[in-house]
């Protein structure tokens, strides 16, 4: 840690927030309990790719097929994030 001329400590410090929800697609139902993980992996990556970008908000879209009981297709889900000031 370096301290300017006076003896006070330069240093910067910032906190991020953001809030995120997904939800089923086809009936806008909630997530299936054994998503939430990928959803939420999915959910990081892709704010952290449009914050890069200078955004502060935006959708999300994801497809996972996780185990026997997903559709062949998938199950298809929507969200939406923003940063909180």
């Amino acid at each position: 840690m370096s301290h300017n001329r006076n003896g006070v400590v330069n240093s910067m410090k910032r906190t991020l927030e953001f809030s995120y929800q997904w939800w089923r697609a086809e009936e806008y139902t909630k997530v299936k309990p054994e998503h939430e993980t990928a959803l939420e992996d999915s959910a990081k990556t892709r704010i952290a790719e449009m914050v890069k970008l200078g955004m502060v908000e935006g959708q999300l879209i994801e497809n996972i097929r996780m185990t026997d009981d997903d559709p062949e297709e998938g199950v298809s889900y929507l969200g939406y994030w923003k940063s909180i000031a």
